[in-house]
């Protein structure tokens, strides 16, 4: 007896009609993060992962002192204050992302959790929101206190702080779906470590002063517009690399 295969049409209106009652229901990019936590919990999905966060803010906090201390002994500190602030305001963001990547992968827990319901993916993709918001309330909070002891103008400090959190983040969300590959990841930190260095290095003044010769109105835009594309990224990587529709 043979059995006729259905054909493209057919197969396709069934899709739809399973669609339609809502058997496969898509998830949201919030309802995917409050069912990692309300399954895992907070600490499981930050667990082994306290040494990376104490280093990534021991390193974030010197490299901030030494900034601000450097600046103040500068007659110049004023003006080469928004170069600081583009250059290391992704800091923090870049080691928490980092280093948990790298402890995640390396460590021989991975590949059991790679078998898991939540596989590291997932714990990627939640750390990275956190450690967003973590980055956030620090950029800021570090832009005030350069502004502050520096004279130099509050509104535009933060938000070309922001501006450049935002964009590294964007650039590092794409990087990981595109690539998923330590390498990938550790090349993107090294080079915007390195050509801010060599920008400040070949001509700070200049960088800082083009900085902030851009209207703050531009500055808040672009916080807006990275903002914006980063979490559309994010949505993206939920959906390809964790499997959720995001």
């Amino acid at each position: 007896m043979k059995i006729p295969y259905p054909d493209d049409d057919t197969i396709h209106a069934a899709v739809q009609k399973i669609c339609d009652k809502d058997v496969l229901k898509k998830e949201s990019t919030f309802s995917f993060l409050r069912g990692m936590t309300d399954t895992l919990g907070f600490r499981y999905i930050f667990s082994g992962i306290l040494d990376t966060v104490i280093i990534a803010f021991a390193v974030s906090l010197v490299v901030g002192i030494i900034a601000v201390s450097a600046l103040l002994d500068d007659p110049q500190g004023e003006i080469k204050t928004a170069a600081v602030a583009f250059a290391l305001s992704p800091l923090l963001y870049m080691l928490l992302f980092v280093l948990s990547y790298c402890k995640e992968r390396e460590v021989g827990p991975y590949a059991i959790k790679m078998t898991c319901k939540y596989t590291v993916h997932h714990l990627l993709a939640y750390r990275m929101f956190a450690a967003s918001l973590v980055s956030v309330i620090c950029s800021g909070m570090y832009a005030v206190l350069l502004s502050h002891r520096l004279n130099a103008p509050g509104q535009t400090i933060i938000c070309i702080s922001l501006s450049s959190l935002f964009l590294f983040a964007l650039l590092l969300i794409e990087t990981v779906i595109r690539f998923q590959t330590l390498f990938s990841v550790v090349s993107l930190c090294a080079g915007w470590l390195c050509v801010n260095g060599l920008l400040c290095w070949w001509n700070i003044e200049s960088y800082a002063s083009f900085l902030q010769a851009v209207p703050t109105v531009v500055w808040i835009a672009a916080d807006v517009i990275f903002a914006v594309l980063f979490w559309q990224s994010y949505r993206a990587y939920i959906r390809r690399v964790c499997g959720a529709c995001g």
